[in-house]
């Protein structure tokens, strides 16, 4: 079975990958971005994709030698880099093939041409979580307003995926995993066809999954699921950041069931709104300019803080 993990940065993705990796038949190696840097990209930048997934995962990937363009071909591609994955890091037994990239929510149609009978684990978290934890990493933007928008931008597209999903999906609530993380890991088993073991509680005794340039930001994923977490944000903003966040996330946060009953009152918000929206949108076409920039220099094309 090929099953996906998605959703938006610092919401848990990681934390799922290492708890799900422990398990005997799993696999999922480090993010690779396959849906979304090679399958449906030029011959050139399938070139230098695979030469940074080659890289990430510590394998070979025999250049194609042209483009790879049919379901056919794209799944012949996928499984041989996940073999090749298998045989370095001495995992036989294997049944389910697992890939986590956050950015995969926009490519579940691609992945469901590719994979018809794949399964997608859809990862939610407050947003207010999110625009903190993701304040604090190099690669974001850093302005915690800014922060949300990039959370709002995966939300709007995770609840078009929910509308009428392509492929199985199932909705994993990072607050779930952290504070009744047996439940939860149990569902995620059940869904996936897996018998659950509780030693898939357990800290990780290894760093497999994750490149070292990732680990500064991603190393508490390898420890137990801590139910501090889920409620962290409220202890590290303020009142007035936190209400700010609400009012500017209302919508996408009423959508998901998160509460908003402490978002400011709406006429403090209209200047502000515009001006976030303004630099929210210099953002994203700031990371597009720089990410075609970087396209020729190499492994780090599509890093995430390119």
């Amino acid at each position: 079975m090929h099953f996906f993990i998605a959703g938006c940065p610092r919401s848990g993705t990681t934390l799922l990958q290492q708890l799900l990796n422990r398990h005997p038949e799993v696999v999922i190696p480090p993010e690779t971005g396959f849906f979304r840097d090679v399958a449906g990209r030029s011959r050139r930048r399938q070139a230098v994709q695979l030469a940074r997934i080659a890289d990430d995962l510590g394998i070979d990937v025999p250049d194609p030698g042209r483009r790879v363009t049919s379901p056919a071909r794209l799944r012949e591609l996928f499984d041989g880099i996940m073999d090749a994955y298998c045989r370095r890091a001495g995992r036989t037994g294997i049944r389910h093939y697992g890939e986590k990239t956050p950015r995969h929510v926009w490519s579940v149609d691609r992945i469901a041409e590719v994979f018809p009978d794949a399964r997608m684990l859809l990862i939610q978290r407050d947003g207010r979580a999110v625009a903190a934890s993701l304040s604090k990493v190099p690669w974001a933007h850093g302005d915690i307003r800014i922060d949300l928008s990039t959370w709002q931008w995966y939300a709007r597209q995770q609840l078009r995926v929910l509308q009428a999903p392509p492929v199985a999906t199932l909705v994993v609530c990072y607050e779930d995993l952290v504070t009744d993380p047996a439940a939860a890991v149990q569902r995620v088993a059940d869904f996936l066809e897996l018998d659950f073991d509780p030693a898939l509680l357990a800290p990780a005794d290894t760093d497999r999954s994750v490149p070292g340039w990732e680990m500064a930001w991603k190393a508490k994923a390898f420890g137990a699921p801590d139910p501090d977490r889920a409620e962290a944000w409220r202890r590290e903003l303020d009142a007035d950041t936190i209400a700010t966040l609400t009012r500017l996330g209302i919508r996408e946060l009423t959508a998901l069931g998160y509460p908003t009953e402490d978002a400011a009152p709406p006429f403090s918000l209209p200047y502000r709104a515009v001006h976030v929206a303004a630099k929210a949108e210099w953002w994203i076409r700031q990371k597009a300019r720089v990410g075609k920039a970087m396209l020729g220099m190499g492994d780090q094309a599509s890093r995430p803080g390119a």
